[in-house]
């Protein structure tokens, strides 16, 4: 029988040892096109693990790792050429360059099973150290991930600029001695989880970018479902697609979506005017159930979404569901109602309205994205203009609610922990002085 595979994740039990962790890594240079290159492979590897393939979420970290994409996320935010290592100012002073800022502690939150490695991407795309926080949760896909890492990027560079650590959440501690190592750091999560964090003994020089508790919404304007069966048709799958990953508990999962009424289709009291967009939505809901089914569902959800459903209808008149026998998925849906704010587990809240710009009120600084159809030009960018103004960070029509690219949150995702490095050339000076 041949020895188990080496752990990668290491579980510290005192301050001496996750400084020796630290110790053992390298910093790189600010050098995107090598990282490319090698997280390109990563994804590669660890298509090859059937247990990280059937992760949720994977077919999209596997596109996002492709090399067109992490090339206009540096392009995005670093211009165009990229400045690796100097860039020459024009006026011939001296010179830019990019630098990492060394060793970046990354916090993901436990919901989403690929969040670490999206994390750890963005960290050492900006040439850093990356020291990973590992949630408890998901220790067993990072350690495979790590070692898809270690065994297939060629090289290795970024292999050994990467170290895993498993820390309970209670051992403050040891996570106090994991922040005094750190010149950055990116922190994931809910409320509480990232307060505790921010309040670690961070050195006064460390980056921090922080991407906390949010939630997204989505609108349909009239226009965009009433012009023909095959454009709602078309609306209602993209707005399945946005719904069904990460069992809506990620920040992009769209909870309610504000549906314009059509006032000539509606023939009975009582009727919201939608009756038949939601016809299509529910076509989608099926469909998309077929094609990806829930592995497995957890007690405590099913009871959830069971406990959702009845808290609906019996919350007063006007409310309507359409749900099959199974928990598979869940619409609720009603006329000019305040929805809650997050359910998750596939039941999305569908709201009958009369004018989208009638229910921009809802949209605060807690809000992240807002997926849009409406096809008039001019309206959307007016209700583009109107969530950003709000506090909104993200417009993106729908089936797009979910593609992490950069800014998010209203943040870049590389550049904040890089360093912007000037160096003014001693003959400029000395012939400033002379004259």
């Amino acid at each position: 029988m041949s020895d188990p595979a080496p752990s990668h994740v290491v579980r510290p039990t005192r301050r001496a040892e996750i400084a020796a962790a630290v110790t053992s890594l390298e910093v790189g240079t600010f050098d995107p096109e090598l990282v490319i290159q090698e997280l390109v492979a990563w994804g590669d590897a660890m298509a090859d693990d059937p247990m990280l393939s059937s992760m949720t979420g994977f077919p999209f970290l596997r596109l996002w790792l492709r090399a067109g994409g992490l090339r206009a996320m540096v392009r995005r935010e670093f211009g165009e050429p990229t400045p690796t290592p100097w860039t020459e100012e024009s006026e011939g002073r001296g010179r830019t360059g990019v630098f990492p800022v060394g060793v970046v502690g990354c916090w993901p939150a436990g919901n989403v099973e690929i969040q670490p490695f999206l994390t750890l991407a963005c960290a050492l795309l900006g040439g850093n150290a990356c020291v990973l926080r590992v949630p408890s949760g998901l220790v067993e896909q990072v350690d495979r991930g790590l070692n898809a890492l270690a065994s297939g990027t060629g090289t290795g560079t970024i292999a050994r600029r990467v170290v895993a650590l498993s820390i309970d959440r209670d051992a403050s501690e040891l996570h106090g001695a994991l922040a005094a190592q750190c010149d950055g750091a990116m922190i994931w999560g809910g409320h509480d989880a990232v307060m505790a964090v921010r309040s670690l003994p961070f050195p006064p020089h460390a980056r921090i970018s922080v991407f906390g508790p949010r939630y997204s919404i989505g609108a349909v304007t009239r226009d965009a479902w009433t012009s023909s069966p095959k454009a709602a048709q078309a609306v209602a799958e993209k707005i399945a697609r946005d719904v069904w990953p990460f069992e809506q508990q990620a920040c992009s999962s769209p909870q309610t979506i504000y549906v314009e009424r059509d006032h000539g289709s509606v023939a009975e009291v009582g009727e919201t005017g939608i009756e038949a967009f939601l016809e299509h939505l529910q076509r989608a809901f099926s469909r998309e159930a077929e094609l990806h089914p829930r592995a497995s569902l957890a007690p405590s959800l099913t009871a959830s979404i069971m406990a959702d459903r009845a808290e609906w209808l019996f919350a007063g008149e006007g409310r309507r569901a359409l749900f099959p026998a199974t928990p598979d998925w869940t619409i609720l849906y009603g006329m000019n109602i305040r929805s809650p704010v997050t359910r998750g587990g596939r039941v999305i809240t569908v709201i009958a309205v009369d004018a989208i710009e009638d229910n921009l009120g809802d949209i605060g600084r807690d809000v992240q994205t807002l997926g849009l159809a409406c096809t008039d030009k001019g309206r959307e960018a007016a209700i583009a203009a109107a969530a950003a103004g709000r506090g909104c960070d993200r417009i993106v029509p729908f089936g797009r609610m979910h593609v992490f690219d950069t800014p998010w949150d209203g943040l870049p995702l590389i550049s904040p922990l890089t360093r912007r490095v000037r160096q003014l050339y001693q003959s400029v000076v000395t012939v400033e002085r002379s004259a």
